[in-house]
Formats: C-alpha cells, structure tokens, sequence
C-alpha cells in the first residue's frame, strides 16, 4: 500500500494543494502555482493519479484566472474531466469549470481546446507552459 511505503505521504499529499489555494486567494500566482507543480509532481512520482488529477484541475483553475490562461484552463479541466481516475466531485468541479470557461472563448477556440486537453497526460500537465 503507498502509506505504508511513505508515511509522510499521507501527511503531504494534498496539503499542497491547499498551501497553493492559500496563496491564489492572497493574490499570490506564482507561490500558488509552485505549490500545484511540486504536489502534482510529488504525486507522479508516488503513481497516485488521484491526487495529480486534484493537483491538474487547481492548475487550470489558476489559469482561468488570466484572460490569455483562459485556453489552458480548458485543456487541463478538459485532461480532468475525461481522465478515468478521476474522483466524481473533482470531475463536478472540472465541469462547472469548462461551463464558465466556454462563455469566456470563442466557440472554435473552446473545442480546440477541449480536444487538446483529452488528449494530454498528467505528465504533460506537470510541465510548465
């Protein structure tokens, strides 16, 4: 079991997240996004896509935030959404996501996006645009 080879990682695992939360809503982009990364990496390297997916959406969130991140936003909610280890209320949340994004884009411009993201993996996602 993975607690059981890394206790820290059930300390750790989704705290990031939450730090990352922390510092968007303090206005804080980069700490916030520095945050996302390192747990959406440290959760690759422990193969739980649980958490990375988690980690994948408060990037595209984040993204959402700024009128050029727009299009990314939709390709990692997009990732989210489609992904199948993906829990159900991360996937709601991925959904309202894309439904707020697709008022904001263009039509062409929101479907390409989509189909990028569904096609992306979370190793993808973990790299920096």
């Amino acid at each position: 079991m993975l607690y059981a080879r890394d206790p820290d990682w059930a300390l750790t695992s989704r705290v990031g997240n939450r730090l990352g939360d922390l510092a968007r809503l303090r206005g804080n982009r980069e700490e916030a996004e520095a945050h996302y990364r390192e747990t959406l990496c440290y959760s690759l390297q422990h193969s739980n896509a649980t958490v990375a997916l988690e980690s994948v959406l408060c990037l595209a969130r984040l993204a959402a935030t700024e009128a050029e991140g727009a299009t990314r936003g939709v390709e990692l909610a997009a990732l989210v959404q489609h992904h199948k280890a993906t829990e159900l209320s991360v996937r709601l949340v991925a959904q309202r996501l894309l439904q707020s994004l697709h008022a904001v884009l263009p039509a062409a411009d929101y479907a390409r996006a989509v189909a990028a993201g569904q096609h992306l993996t979370l190793d993808q996602a973990a790299q920096p645009e």
